[in-house]
């Protein structure tokens, strides 16, 4: 009995081995089969998109990928005739980078893991973005490569860096009330390409919002908000003195001390738990007159950020809020000036470059006018003033 018991679990073994490798052969001989499929193909500047429909179309076979992942707005050039199918697609995958595989009669795409070689033909594309009219940097204005998908922007002195491989791109750079920029660049070694923008009047158009959720999360910056000096100047002001803290009460979770003042609270933080930057330089006493008025003049402002939580360590720490303040770096195209009279102070701004497209300085002062007013009532008051100099 037990003599039977062995032969029959040799032959069942015996029989699953050959019945797996039959599987196997078949599977092999399909996957041979679909390779020597003969094909004649001629393209010629078509997104590679396109020619993965032409080869579908011709052999019966679809492809399956992530457009995401592939680079299918590449243009492709190629010719042949009477090619089998495995040799077609080995010459589209040199010129991409990609590779396939054949799952159950359809051809899988994915990108070639990078290895020593190709992390050795990289390069570096990097510049400064600026306003064409008046030279000043645009802080947050994008870098896009379509056939890349990839991108970045311009850091707080508007400049941008981009990592990629050696090729030809087109590169396309935007900003909102900007003409977007679009060249065409062979990259052959690392390059540093300035970029100027010109302004132009927006015109709303048709939004279309697709969700596309990126597979990987990298950067997360929360309870960050950026304050434009447009948006200063268009506030009610105290005697009509423009006020660069005081116009941060229009943002959530800022709560001014009282009306009139410069002291603010941010979600329920004590006063002195906000630190305030000019150009990366912490401002210790940030206000006039027992905080009436604010040191910043706002003429002189290029972007305001503000940090209500999550306050990156390279700012400095504090319990409750960063202001970075960024002033202007001065028109480097001509020379201007400007001025201002209020019943509070007065105002006088001179700017332009010492080298057209290379430097530039910006000057800009405020002295009040309560000395000259008080005098009027009493000749005993002279020390009674606040004045400021960027």
């Amino acid at each position: 009995m037990l003599i039977r018991l062995k032969r029959t679990g040799i032959n069942l073994a015996v029989s699953g081995l050959v019945l797996l490798a039959t599987l196997c052969c078949n599977h092999v001989c399909a996957q041979n089969n679909i390779s020597n499929l003969k094909i004649t193909l001629d393209v010629a500047g078509l997104p590679l998109s396109e020619v993965l429909e032409i080869i579908s179309k011709k052999t019966g076979i679809p492809f399956s990928y992530n457009p995401r992942k592939i680079p299918v707005a590449q243009k492709i050039n190629y010719k042949a005739t009477d090619k089998s199918l495995g040799s077609v697609l080995d010459d589209l995958m040199e010129q991409t980078g990609l590779k396939y595989i054949f799952v159950e009669d359809q051809i899988i795409l994915k990108p070639e893991k990078k290895n020593e070689k190709a992390a050795g033909e990289v390069l570096t594309l990097s510049g400064n973005i600026k306003n064409a009219g008046s030279g000043e940097v645009l802080i947050g204005a994008t870098i896009f490569i379509k056939e890349l998908q990839t991108g970045t922007a311009s850091n707080g002195y508007g400049f941008y860096s981009l990592t990629i491989p050696k090729g030809t791109y087109d590169v396309t750079c935007s900003f909102v009330g900007f003409k977007a920029f679009v060249k065409t660049l062979d990259l052959r070694s690392s390059v540093i390409e300035d970029i100027g923008l010109s302004e132009e009047t927006p015109v709303l158009k048709e939004i279309v919002v697709i969700s596309q959720p990126s597979n990987v999360v990298e950067d997360i910056q929360t309870s960050k908000t950026n304050l434009r000096p447009k948006a200063v100047s268009e506030r009610s002001a105290l005697f009509g003195e423009m006020d660069v803290v005081k116009s941060l009460e229009s943002l959530p979770g800022i709560k001014l001390h009282s009306d009139g003042s410069t002291f603010y609270y941010v979600r329920g933080g004590n006063r002195d738990q906000n630190l305030i930057l000019m150009d990366d330089a912490p401002i210790y006493n940030p206000s006039h007159m027992l905080g009436v008025f604010s040191t910043i003049i706002p003429d002189a402002v290029n972007d305001i950020s503000v940090y209500k939580g999550d306050m990156p360590a390279s700012l400095g720490g504090r319990l409750s809020s960063v202001i970075a303040v960024r002033t202007k770096k001065g028109n480097d195209q001509h020379f201007q000036a400007w001025g201002s009279q209020s019943l509070i102070s007065t105002k006088l701004g001179f700017e332009g470059p010492f080298k057209k497209n290379a430097s530039s300085f910006l000057v800009s002062g405020r002295l009040s006018n309560f000395a000259w007013l008080l005098k009027k009532a009493n000749n005993d008051i002279k020390d009674f003033y606040f004045y400021d100099l960027t």
